[in-house]
């Protein structure tokens, strides 16, 4: 059930936490080379990355409380898992390759 309500971009962040950087980038970092890679814009990403925080999928920096590393919480990580198997997905080279505006469902 979680996963049919996170958005496509949900998704997509959360297996390439799984797969890479989980814990080596900055919410700003990590904004900028998703942004780069997927072809997303920066507010969505962020929007989407502070709900994946509020839901309690990722930990990160907060306003208050900067240079924290993004990563996957133990529930992150078992719904990162389950998307990845679920999804079929390999080491997310071309398979999360998201075209422009797709973070909607």
């Amino acid at each position: 059930m979680a996963l049919s309500k996170l958005t496509k971009l949900q998704r997509a962040i959360l297996v390439r936490l799984y797969y890479e950087g989980n814990g080596e980038h900055t919410f700003s970092r990590l904004v900028r080379k998703l942004a780069n890679e997927l072809g997303a814009p920066e507010s969505t990403l962020k929007w989407s990355i502070r709900s994946l925080r509020d839901l309690g999928l990722v930990e990160s920096g907060s306003l208050e409380v900067k240079g924290v590393p993004v990563s996957l919480t133990y529930a992150g990580l078992l719904v990162a898992k389950n998307i990845a198997e679920a999804e079929g997905l390999g080491r997310p080279n071309s398979a999360l390759a998201l075209p422009a505006g797709s973070g909607r469902r």
